[in-house]
C-alpha cells in the first residue's frame, strides 16, 4: 500500500474549481449555458465529503479517539477562525448574525441551525466545514465497526446508505415540508451529509480489503466523461423543460460517478500509475484547495467593491476572471504557507495533556490525499 494518495490530491484542486465557478464564475461569464452549468458546481461538496471519508480511513491508524481529535482540530480550525475573523470584521453576507451566530460559526456548528442568517452568516462555505467537524467527532466511533465488516457486510452497508440518501428526501417531499427547511436537512445539516461521509469510508474499507478498479486511468477519464454528460444533460432539461431537481437528488445521481473516481484514483496509486493528477502542480494545488475554498468568495467580494471586475461578459470577462483566480491561488497559496501548515505542524506537536494522547506513539501510519 501507498503512503500517500497523490492522485486524490491533484482531484481535490479539480473538485474545488466548480465551487469557484459556483460562487463567482455568474459574474464573469454571460453565457446562459454555461451560467447553467456552473449552478451545479455545489456538487462539488460532495465529492470532498466522500473524499473525506475515504482519505481518513484509508490514512488513521487505530489510534486514540482524543488524538484523532486534536489531529483534525489543527488541521482545519487555525486557518478557518483565522477567515471568519476577518469577514466578520470586514465584510458581511446579509444581516450580521449575532453573537450566538458568530460563536457558531467559530465552533463550527452553524449547520445544526435551520436558519440560512446562520449557517451563512459568517464565510458562507463554512457549513461544510460545520459537517467535517461532525463527521470527526463520530468518526472513531464508525471505524470500529467499518473495520469489522468483511466483503458482503460492505456491499450491504453501501447500498443502504444509498437507500437512505434517496429515502430522506423523498419522504421530505411526501410532507410537503417548506423549500427552506428541506434545503437545510438534505444539503445543509451534518447529519444528513454524514451518509456521503460514510460512503469514502466504505469505499476507502474495500480498497483495503482488496477492491482495485481494471484500467484505473480509462476509467477515471470515462466517469469524468459521464459527470460532464450528467451536468449537460441537466442543463439541457432546464433549459428547454425548466427541469431543476432539488440538489440532494443531483448529488444523488453524481455519487456513483464520484466513487467510481475515488477508486480509480485510489488504484492508480496502489500500482504505481502516474498521470497529470500527480504532477508536482497538482499536488501544490491540491494541497492549497482547501485555503481556496476558504478565501475564494470573501476575496471576490471585497475585490468587487474596489471596482475590480468589469461587468462584462466576453473575453476581457474570461481574462478577468483568470486574474482573480490567479489571485485567489496566491492569497490561498500565503494562507497555506504562512497560517494552515506553520500552526497546524506546532498544535500536533503540542502535549494536550489528554492522556493517552502522547505524541510519540499516536501519529497517523500514513500521510494520505
Amino acid at each position: 500500500m501507498p503512503g500517500r494518495l497523490d492522485t486524490l490530491t491533484g482531484m481535490r484542486f479539480v473538485a474545488a474549481l466548480p465551487i469557484v465557478f459556483l460562487h463567482v464564475g455568474s459574474s464573469f461569464f454571460g453565457w446562459t449555458s454555461l451560467r447553467a452549468a456552473f449552478g451545479y458546481g455545489y456538487i462539488g461538496v460532495s465529492f470532498f465529503f466522500v473524499l473525506s471519508g475515504f482519505v481518513l480511513t484509508w490514512s488513521t491508524a487505530e489510534i486514540p479517539a482524543r488524538r484523532f481529535w486534536w489531529l483534525r482540530f489543527a488541521r482545519i480550525w487555525p486557518a478557518q477562525a483565522l477567515v471568519a475573523a476577518l469577514v466578520f470584521a470586514f465584510l458581511m453576507q446579509g444581516r450580521p448574525p449575532d453573537w450566538p451566530g458568530r460563536a457558531a460559526d467559530f465552533l463550527l456548528v452553524q449547520s445544526w441551525w435551520p436558519s440560512s442568517d446562520v449557517y451563512f452568516g459568517g464565510n458562507g462555505v463554512s457549513w461544510s466545514l460545520s459537517c467535517e467537524a461532525f463527521f470527526y467527532v463520530v468518526f472513531p466511533a464508525l471505524a470500529i465497526g467499518i473495520r469489522r465488516l468483511d466483503h458482503r457486510g460492505l456491499a450491504a452497508v453501501g447500498a443502504g446508505l444509498l437507500a437512505m440518501l434517496a429515502i430522506a428526501p423523498a419522504v421530505g417531499e411526501w410532507w410537503g415540508l417548506a423549500q427552506h427547511l428541506k434545503y437545510w436537512l438534505f444539503f445543509i445539516l451534518p447529519g444528513y451529509r454524514l451518509l456521503e461521509f460514510l460512503l469514502g469510508m466504505i469505499l476507502a474499507r474495500a480498497v483495503q480489503c482488496g477492491l482495485r478498479v481494471p484500467h484505473p486511468m480509462l476509467t477515471a477519464a470515462i466517469s469524468a466523461m459521464v459527470l460532464a454528460g450528467l451536468v449537460s444533460v441537466l442543463v439541457w432539461a432546464s433549459s428547454n423543460y425548466g427541469w431543476n431537481p432539488s440538489r440532494p437528488w443531483v448529488a444523488m445521481l453524481a455519487l456513483p460517478v464520484f466513487a467510481s473516481l475515488v477508486l480509480t484514483g485510489a488504484t492508480a496509486d496502489i500500482v504505481g500509475a502516474a498521470s497529470w493528477l500527480t504532477s508536482r502542480p497538482l499536488q501544490w494545488l491540491g494541497a492549497t484547495s482547501f485555503a481556496l475554498y476558504l478565501v475564494h468568495q470573501p476575496l471576490f467580494r471585497i475585490t468587487q467593491t474596489w471596482g475590480w471586475w468589469p461587468a462584462r461578459h466576453d473575453l476581457v470577462s474570461l481574462a478577468a476572471f483568470a486574474a482573480f483566480l490567479a489571485l485567489a491561488l496566491a492569497v490561498a497559496g500565503l494562507l497555506h504557507h504562512l497560517v494552515e501548515k506553520p500552526l497546524e505542524r506546532r498544535l500536533r506537536a503540542m502535549r494536550v495533556g489528554l492522556g493517552t494522547m502522547a505524541y510519540a506513539t499516536a501519529v497517523p501510519r500514513r500521510q494520505a490525499a
